[in-house]
């Protein structure tokens, strides 16, 4: 009879796909935003296909005041980065899985990893295009339809990105009246969560009026706008992400023609997709 610790462990051989890169978290009680990562990066994983990369295990390491990702290939060969941020786990292993040096002999047992070389953390840029669609409620107005573009780049946990929107101003009877233009510089912060990333951001640029005065007459006019918004990029796909997002505007008083016309508040609800290109 075969012992029951031996079927467990041939049991989950069998269940375990193959070319399965299993990913292991160490301490147990590793920080909310490494275990997020981890759960990320697994998932990615086991989303490729499994002759595009090279990888048995992955063992992640988030110690107080460092950190470090060991991979192991399927021939055994080993491989060790530290990391200064938890953003930079999944780039740091989509390189190693590709690009890990033939040559480097495999490594017979645990002791293996106290002599791996750890080598400076791999930055993480990548490109933004951002498109979405929704609608903007600018007080007292009624809502209007509204298209947001976006193209820039994510560094680590950080959005920089060139921001473009148009609305057209909507009479009581649905009618188009005018419209606006927005161009903005974004900055938002990304905090990585188990379906994606949530982001809280900010952008600042000017407001594009070609009807500033209501008069109907073409006299167009350039007015500083702020933005504040909130969302999340909800993983969908290995490069596409679906962002549902809120934002709060603010314009402030006109100058123009001595108006006496107070500051303008708009809120604005979107949903689109956006990809990142390594």
């Amino acid at each position: 009879m075969i012992p029951v610790a031996q079927l467990a462990v041939l049991l989950a051989a069998v269940a375990e796909p193959t070319g399965a890169c299993r990913v292991q978290l160490l301490p147990a009680n590793a920080p909310r935003v490494w275990s997020a990562a981890a759960d990320n990066l697994q998932q990615q994983l086991r989303a490729a296909p499994a002759g595009d990369h090279d990888c048995r295990d992955v063992v992640v390491r988030a110690g107080a005041r460092e950190a470090s990702v060991e991979v192991t290939t399927a021939d055994g060969r080993r491989a060790v980065r530290t990391l200064a941020d938890a953003a930079d786990l999944e780039p740091t292993v989509a390189a190693l899985v590709v690009t890990l040096p033939p040559d480097q002999p495999p490594a017979p047992g645990p002791a293996a990893v106290a002599t791996a070389t750890s080598l400076p953390p791999q930055r993480s840029w990548r490109v933004l295009a951002y498109a979405g669609g929704g609608a903007r409620l600018t007080f007292p107005r009624t809502p209007a339809p509204l298209l947001e573009l976006m193209v820039g780049a994510i560094h680590r946990r950080w959005d920089m990105a060139l921001f473009a929107g148009w609305a057209p101003s909507l009479q009581s009877g649905g009618e188009a009246q005018d419209w606006t233009g927005e161009l903005a510089l974004v900055l938002a912060r990304r905090e990585p969560m188990r379906f994606g990333d949530l982001l809280v951001g900010g952008r600042a640029g000017a407001m594009l009026d070609p009807n500033a005065d209501g008069t109907g007459n073409a006299d167009w006019t350039l007015a500083p706008a702020v933005a504040v918004f909130a969302g999340a990029a909800v993983r969908i796909g290995s490069m596409v992400r679906l962002r549902p997002q809120l934002a709060l505007q603010w314009l402030p008083p006109p100058r123009a023609g001595g108006s006496n016309a107070p500051s303008t508040w708009s809120l604005g609800l979107t949903l689109g997709a956006e990809s990142s290109v390594p």
